[in-house]
């Protein structure tokens, strides 16, 4: 095979500078230990209950003692008042709840989202209290002790809510700059395809017999093997060093394997499309720096109003969400889309890469 012999050319040209390799692999490795020491914070996923004042209005309601009695254990404290009262400090905003007892009623009214914790306890408590006051309501009507809860006795408090697994500080950073730096395989891939232009070869190369498609092919795929084994690298020492979470090595490699070839696709269509290699790696370094920051590699975005919807225009943010959502929701539903979405968009940047290297064979880098 004719394409054997250029592959192993290319993969020695990228070897002669170690240090620019070992960068790759070293760099998102320490930013990974340093960001997961010093943001560990955000792996703390325990919402403690607040202590909540909430004005109680009691109108001909007979269970007013039992239903405050009862919400002590979950820091609601009920403050009886009257109705006048009540609605005179929630129209000043000094409480943004009311709860009104009435014969046989709970009404609860709120000035706060459907969705705050607030909100969300105080709904959830009436909710429990009122089955279980049909429940003994039943009981005593229908002669039904087996229907009683069983007793339970003080032995369990609550402090907080447990939320879903969620990623530590490091499963976060293991994964966005391992994602991070095979971004920056753009440029790797650029330096391979004007390595003959730079080093002044590239007139032998053109004097050759062998195909420049073939050349160009071996490059293309010389630089995706490259970044696979060091993204390999990453993934091996994060997970042994730091513990990192990648979850199934099978739905990694199947999302990381099309965005190592989107990356590469791009800096080789960047090199191709720009006419002096520092204008080439001048553009490269703004849309990689774009796509990282909008993307949160370095920290989430979602809450960060024009940046937080721009985010869906990130290859970044479509890689590291379908990581998250793999791992830690056990979603793999994005792996096909997502796989078609980078290949697709690969196949279009080597269509045009390819054709202007072919046309202008190896002085499509020009040296002043």
């Amino acid at each position: 095979m004719r394409i054997l012999p250029l592959l192993k050319k290319e993969l020695l040209h990228l070897l002669q500078t170690p240090q620019s390799l070992f960068m790759m692999i070293l760099f998102p490795i320490a930013l990974t230990w340093v960001l997961g020491m010093g943001l560990s914070s955000i792996s703390t996923r325990v919402i403690d209950l607040p202590e909540m004042a909430v004005p109680l209005v009691e109108t001909d309601s007979s269970f007013g003692d039992v239903y405050r009695d009862n919400a002590a254990p979950v820091n609601i404290d009920f403050v009886p008042m009257t109705q006048a009262e009540a609605l005179e400090r929630f129209e000043r905003g000094e409480n943004e709840n009311i709860v009104f007892l009435e014969s046989g009623t709970i009404r609860h009214l709120t000035s706060t989202s459907d969705k705050s914790l607030e909100n969300l306890m105080i709904r959830m408590y009436s909710s429990a209290f009122s089955h279980q006051a049909n429940l003994f309501s039943y009981v005593s009507r229908h002669g039904r002790p087996d229907l009683m809860p069983l007793e339970v006795n003080d032995q369990v408090e609550l402090k907080g809510i447990a939320t879903q697994a969620e990623p530590s500080s490091f499963d976060y950073y293991g994964v966005t700059m391992l994602t991070l730096i095979m971004m920056y395989g753009t440029l790797q891939a650029a330096e391979l395809v004007g390595f003959e232009a730079r080093n002044r070869t590239n007139i032998r190369l053109k004097t050759s017999p062998t195909p420049m498609t073939l050349i160009f092919g071996s490059k293309v795929i010389a630089a995706i093997l490259i970044l696979t084994l060091q993204a390999s690298i990453i993934v091996a020492a994060n997970s042994l060093v730091f513990g990192v979470n990648y979850g199934h090595l099978g739905q990694l490699a199947a999302l990381l394997i099309p965005y190592g070839v989107f990356t590469c696709s791009l800096g080789i269509a960047l090199n191709q499309l720009a006419s002096k290699l520092k204008l080439s790696e001048g553009i490269m370094v703004f849309l990689i720096n774009l796509f990282l920051f909008v993307g949160g590699a370095y920290f989430p975005v979602d809450q960060l109003g024009v940046i937080g919807t721009l985010q869906q225009y990130s290859p970044v943010k479509w890689i590291n969400e379908a990581i998250f959502q793999s791992v830690y929701q056990g979603l793999s539903e994005k792996i096909v889309p997502l796989g078609i979405r980078f290949g697709l968009i690969s196949v279009v940047l080597l269509v045009v890469a390819g054709y202007l290297f072919s046309q202008r064979g190896a002085d499509y880098v020009r040296i002043d």
